[in-house]
């Protein structure tokens, strides 16, 4: 995949005395394009998911009793595509991937999860971590 195709969103306010890391999502324009067949618009949505989210999305996965909620090193970010008229479009069996950036030391420990709305629980089917150049995301 070509990443230099890609629209980038970081998210979070950029602290320029610090420098400090902000998480980014990478969508490559291919998938852009093929989430809009017809060629109307398409919106891409980041933000990061407050703690009282987080507490919320955990006491549902608390209620199944053989899941134990993952121990989350970042904010949970929320991404979001939607069409021209604002409605949320499903973003499945893309060629290419999205690819988040959401922590600048991760350990080999660490583990990428999402919300699975359906199962309503953290998941971590279809997702695979990549060892990236840390100058790809500067």
């Amino acid at each position: 995949s070509d990443l230099d195709d890609a629209l980038e969103i970081r998210i979070g306010n950029e602290d320029s005395a610090t420098g400090s890391f902000r998480p980014s999502a990478r969508m490559p324009t291919a998938a852009l394009v093929s989430l809009s067949p017809d060629g109307a618009p398409v919106a891409l949505a980041a933000a990061s998911l407050d703690d009282d989210f987080v507490a919320a999305l955990n006491g549902v996965a608390a209620a199944d009793a053989d899941v134990e909620p993952p121990k989350l090193e970042a904010p949970p970010l929320s991404l979001t595509v939607y069409d021209a008229q604002g409605n949320p479009k499903p973003v499945t069996q893309l060629e290419e991937p999205i690819v988040l950036t959401l922590a600048p030391n991760a350990t080999t420990e660490m583990q990428c999860v999402f919300w699975n709305e359906t199962l309503q629980r953290w998941d971590d089917a279809g997702l695979e971590r990549v060892e990236m150049d840390s100058t790809d995301f500067k």
